[in-house]
């Protein structure tokens, strides 16, 4: 994903775990014997240490929650990629001079003057406008040997609804709300290629445990 444009590059088969221990079914359809079962993030992880060796040096790393673990974001952090990652709303995060507490807790501490109104893109009536706040956390990924950088959580709200999304990012040098921000809608780009990919070339993300195969994906800029 550039300026120029975005496009899908990589992929992994996602092996369900019912598909994985299931010798009959892996036989007939032809699911090779050193494929094992690995989580979304693992998978995430291999892509990303592949794009790494290809060359890919600097980059942004955007993805859904389902990839906020730390054990993704630590190896994410080993490649020397910055990150902007959603999480739920149950994460749990250290702040400078405070204790462990949920993002959702993280609200009582935000002035209402601290509160930004950002574009995140354009929808079929207009503008999409979401208030925006950010809050320094203490980096709970930091590889050995490491400084800690800068992580924040991001804190998105629906201007209308007051529905709230949560997201962990981390860069080394000091990164404004708007960079972060953007950083964040990049991963939309990926629903994009997706839809596109299901009717082109026939992959589908969408599965079930008793149902086919499928792929995984996270994006990286």
């Amino acid at each position: 994903m550039s300026a120029e444009g975005h496009a899908l590059v990589d992929r992994r088969l996602y092996l369900g775990e019912a598909w994985a221990a299931d010798d009959e079914r892996r036989e007939l359809v032809g699911v090779p014997d050193e494929r094992v079962f690995a989580t979304k993030p693992e998978l995430a992880g291999d892509r990303l240490e592949d794009a790494h060796a290809s060359g890919v040096r600097t980059a942004w790393v955007a993805a859904d929650e389902d990839y906020g673990g730390r054990e993704l974001r630590c190896r994410i952090r080993v490649l020397g990629y910055d990150y902007a990652i959603a999480v739920p709303t149950s994460h749990r995060v250290t702040t400078p001079g405070g204790g462990k507490t949920k993002g959702t807790a993280l609200l009582e501490r935000v002035p209402k003057r601290a509160w930004m109104r950002l574009k995140t893109g354009n929808g079929t009536k207009g503008e999409r406008l979401y208030d925006w706040a950010m809050i320094d956390v203490n980096p709970d990924d930091t590889p050995p040997g490491q400084p800690d950088g800068h992580s924040q959580v991001l804190i998105r709200r629906h201007r209308r609804t007051g529905t709230l999304s949560f997201y962990r990012t981390w860069h080394p040098d000091p990164q404004p709300i708007s960079v972060l921000v953007s950083a964040v809608c990049r991963r939309w780009r990926v629903e994009e290629d997706f839809q596109g990919a299901k009717g082109l070339a026939h992959l589908d993300t969408a599965r079930s445990p008793a149902g086919p195969p499928g792929t995984a994906g996270a994006s990286c800029r």
